[in-house]
């Protein structure tokens, strides 16, 4: 977690520049165990601002730093000021569901709808092969362009899919108090997936504390203070071998001769006005180890790719397009600028959307750097209530619904300028009309048009036997994602394919899938996120780290959402 803090502070282009942690953590609780499974580190600005927060596992059933948000207040003090008394308890029942409780129990606050009750219609020990699913649907013919929509017949000539038996049936929960009781049925075997998946990270966090991380000449780290007022020594047989530096904030470490012998430790050890004594070590050497990291990708060589139709998109017509364009430094005048690129990589890829070309704070560097939350290009879309005219169901219109709208919106927003997405300038309509609809530029908010929009495509998602509404809010199932086709072939010739695990397993692979569409090609990709497969997002950016310690090196990746930075999808892409 301080890692990752660490490395978004201590740039001055970043918009936690200056930052410090909250001189307070909240446990986070989740319904199955009685020990705290989270805890919540707020994030301020230099006037006390609120700037995001981390979530750090208490625990290796699930990632160490599993969600990052770098604005707004944390969960807590949102349910703090939602609650009519200080709640007594605060819990993560998934990635962005929260909820605070009183001394006996009762629910007094909430951040997002409940999720849905899984009842599951096979063994825990399914094989995942059997329940992968897919589509693709091509349009018919060859369709240059989208002024010609009204004469192609408006359908696909090609509709290639699999859909798996359905692994579970979903109900909604009658009470706070039947979530908390079932929670540990509905969704204790995806919880323990993603305890499998977290391993090989948990394996470094324990290298990292019995060995230290692994420096080399040139390379640096800034550590902050957890508290005001602290001092700090540096001690080891290494400690002839690195420079310091304070700052108000914390302490700079860098390695500026070659160690004597591979592996000598240096041990940076604050001292805090509260008595508590931190200890941070670093082991030397000549040259970082090339550590094998077996859950690291090659990347994607974007002059191979011709076809992509894994992930669902709205994709291209007949290039991938898209190039990695030079990346630039921005840390200059910061002390970890010193730093060599070939030690240590942080880089962070947002798809072109800018109508200059701009490439969107794409970072690279040995340092460990920062990036902006930019907002982009982006079609900000949300779910409708059911009061809303556009909305065909009696609970929220489904995030999958507005999942597909922010994809339709970015890439009618890029056709405008970009030679990939020119011809499909048909795919959002005035007022998101049809085939006969003049072009519109699609709104980034939402508007009478957008949510035209997502009503519409709601109803094309709308499968009738294992999507529909339970309680408030709206379920799509991953199977009845590619009837969104419907709505996209009456106004555009654009190809659209999905792929997901009907059990909700997440992977490699389709961490991969992810990375190869947001990096690679430049194109957001929507995600099914959470545990409890109950949420759609977009996912538009892309962040690598990796980290080398004295026996192991892994990778990190975050994928960035609406909101989040995440990070692994569930199995829905």
């Amino acid at each position: 977690m301080m890692r990752y803090f660490a490395a978004h502070a201590g740039l001055r282009d970043s918009e936690w520049w200056g930052a410090s942690l909250a001189p307070y953590v909240v446990p986070m609780h989740r319904p199955d165990q009685e020990a705290p499974a989270y805890y919540e580190f707020s994030v301020l600005g230099e006037d006390g601002e609120a700037l995001g927060y981390l979530l750090a596992s208490a625990d290796e059933q699930d990632a160490p730093l599993p969600i990052v948000t770098r604005a707004g207040a944390a969960p807590s003090v949102q349910l703090d000021a939602m609650a009519d008394a200080p709640p007594a308890k605060y819990f993560v029942v998934d990635r962005f569901v929260y909820v605070a409780e009183d001394a006996e129990g009762r629910r007094v606050a909430s951040l997002g709808n409940l999720p849905h009750r899984l009842e599951w219609l096979v063994p825990e020990d399914a094989d995942p092969a059997a329940f992968e699913g897919w589509a693709d649907h091509a349009p018919a013919g060859s369709v240059a362009t989208d002024d010609a929509a009204h004469a192609f017949a408006l359908g696909y000539a090609t509709h290639e899919e699999h859909h798996p038996d359905a692994a579970y049936r979903v109900h909604a929960w009658e009470s706070w108090s039947e979530l908390k009781a079932g929670y540990g049925a509905s969704y204790g075997r995806l919880r323990r997936h993603a305890a499998r998946h977290a391993v090989e990270a948990w394996e470094l966090e324990h290298a990292l504390s019995e060995g230290g991380e692994a420096l080399a000449p040139g390379m640096a780290r800034w550590i902050p203070f957890l508290e005001e007022g602290a001092t700090f020594e540096l001690v080891g047989e290494g400690v002839g071998q690195v420079e310091s530096q304070s700052t108000a904030e914390g302490v700079v470490v860098r390695v500026v001769r070659v160690p004597a012998r591979d592996g000598d430790v240096v041990t940076l050890r604050f001292t805090y006005p509260s008595g508590r004594v931190e200890e941070l070590p670093f082991a030397l050497f000549a040259e970082i180890p090339a550590w094998s990291d077996p859950s690291e990708p090659a990347a994607a060589d974007v002059t191979d790719v011709t076809d992509v139709t894994d992930v669902t998109e709205v994709p291209r017509l007949d290039e991938v397009g898209g190039t990695v364009h030079a990346l630039r430094t921005v840390c200059e005048g910061t002390p970890l600028c010193e730093a060599e690129q070939k030690y240590l990589e942080w880089a962070i890829w947002f798809p072109e959307v800018a109508s200059d070309g701009r490439w969107e704070r794409a970072v690279p560097g040995s340092q460990l750097a920062a990036v902006r939350d930019a907002r982009l290009d982006q079609a900000w879309y949300a779910q409708m209530n059911r009061s809303d005219r556009h909305n065909p169901f009696d609970c929220l219109s489904g995030c999958g619904a507005t999942a597909w709208g922010m994809l339709v919106g970015w890439a009618d927003r890029r056709a405008p300028e970009s030679r990939t997405w020119g011809p499909r300038w048909g795919i959002y309509r005035v007022d998101a009309g049809s085939e006969y609809a003049r072009d519109a530029v699609a709104p980034n908010a939402m508007t009478d048009g957008s949510r035209r929009m997502i009503g519409g495509l709601a109803r094309a998602l709308e499968d009738g036997v294992w999507s529909g509404c339970w309680g408030d809010s709206r379920y799509t199932h991953p199977s009845a994602m590619d009837d969104a086709e419907s709505w996209v072939a009456a106004r555009s010739g654009a190809r659209l394919s999905t792929t997901y695990n009907g059990l909700g397993y997440t992977s490699l692979e389709r961490d991969e899938m992810i990375m190869r569409q947001v990096r690679d090609e430049e194109r957001p990709v929507i995600a099914g996120i959470g545990d409890s497969l109950d949420h759609y997002t977009l996912v538009f950016g892309y962040e690598r780290s990796v980290t080398t310690a004295i026996s192991v090196g892994r990778t990190f990746r975050y994928f960035r959402t609406q909101r989040w930075w995440v990070t692994r999808a569930t199995g829905r892409v």
